[in-house]
C-alpha cells in the first residue's frame, strides 16, 4: 500500500487562520494565568493593580480580537452552520465556526480570571 505523496493543490483556503484562531486564544487563557499569578507578589510589594488589570484587559482583548477575526473568516465561508461533507468550503465553515465558539469561550475563561482582581486584595 502506498501512500500518495503529492501535494494536496490549493483550494483557496487560508489554513494558517484558520488554526491560529481555534489555538491561540486557548494559549491566551494560560498566558493570562501564569501573568495573574506572577503579578500577585509585585502588585502585593507595591500595592500597584494596574498592570494586573491592564495584563488582564490585553489578554481579553486579544481572545475577542482573535474571534473577530474568526467571525469575518466564518461570514466569508458562507456564514451557515456546517454540514455533512468534505469539501474545503464545509471544512472552513467549521474550522470558522469553531474559531469563534474557541474564543468566546477563552475571552470568558480570561475575564473571570481577572475577576478576583477587582474583589479581593492582592495580598489576602
Amino acid at each position: 500500500m502506498t501512500a500518495d505523496a503529492s501535494r494536496r493543490p490549493h483550494d483557496g483556503t487560508d489554513l494558517w487562520r484558520q488554526w491560529t484562531v481555534n489555538l491561540v486564544p486557548p494559549l491566551l487563557v494560560l498566558l493570562d494565568l501564569q501573568a495573574g499569578y506572577q503579578l500577585v507578589d509585585v502588585s502585593c510589594a507595591t500595592g500597584d493593580r494596574m498592570t494586573t488589570h491592564l495584563v488582564h484587559g490585553g489578554l481579553l482583548l486579544a481572545a475577542l480580537a482573535f474571534g473577530a477575526v474568526a467571525w469575518t473568516s466564518w461570514r466569508r465561508a458562507g456564514a451557515v452552520w456546517p454540514e455533512d461533507g468534505g469539501d474545503p468550503d464545509t471544512r472552513s465553515r467549521f474550522m470558522a465556526a469553531l474559531g469563534v465558539i474557541v474564543s468566546i469561550g477563552s475571552a470568558l475563561v480570561i475575564a473571570t480570571q481577572w475577576l478576583p482582581v477587582f474583589l479581593l486584595s492582592p495580598c489576602q
